[in-house]
């Protein structure tokens, strides 16, 4: 399947502002810390604090997994279904070094998940 690629600032949707952010336009730099890049996440988590009870999350999540497990015989972490898989990829997050990252996006009129 072939593919193409339009810039954001071709297709006339977008206002001055976004297409200035994703060209990196030194004027907007005052207004945030680090780009959504590779570059930036990693700046950004060289200096990140953590400030979450670890144990606590562990706990909540590996207790709400064990309920979706129960319930369905199958483990949303492991293809197989190994609710143990599960529980060690879940303590992971016990981990200093061990991050996530929640993404997200709100619709537009006449787009929608397949557009971004």
């Amino acid at each position: 399947m072939d593919a193409a690629c339009i810039n954001y600032k071709d297709t006339g949707y977008f206002s001055q502002t976004v297409t200035d952010y994703l060209e990196n336009a030194p004027q907007l730099r005052p207004f945030y810390s680090y780009r959504p890049d590779i570059n930036g996440f990693a700046e950004f988590l060289k200096v990140k604090k953590v400030i979450a009870d670890r144990e606590i999350l562990v706990s909540v999540l590996s207790n709400q997994y064990a309920k979706i497990y129960e319930n369905s015989k199958v483990s949303p972490l492991t293809s197989g279904g190994d609710l143990e898989g599960a529980k060690e990829a879940l303590s992971l997050l016990k981990s200093d070094n061990t991050y996530t990252i929640t993404t997200g996006h709100q619709l537009n009129i006449f787009a929608g998940p397949l557009y971004f």
